[in-house]
């Protein structure tokens, strides 16, 4: 593995963790989706770019549901 998707898969993760505590508390089942998806996200995605668009639409995904629906 290689230095940026190590550093790539601990900042995703981080913000993961974030998203699933606030969830679960909040009993936001968007949010808490979401960061279990972003702390899943670097094990099934190896491709750098790919992995930053997705990381960033799952951290607005919570965000547009709650504002929009």
């Amino acid at each position: 593995m290689d230095p940026a998707s190590i550093i790539a898969a601990f900042i995703l993760g981080t913000i993961g963790i974030g998203y699933f505590i606030y969830g679960k508390k909040q009993a936001s089942a968007s949010a808490l989706f979401a960061g279990i998806l972003l702390n899943l996200l670097p094990l099934m995605i190896s491709n750098l770019v790919a992995l930053y668009a997705l990381g960033l639409f799952l951290m607005v995904m919570p965000i547009a549901v709650h504002k929009y629906l």
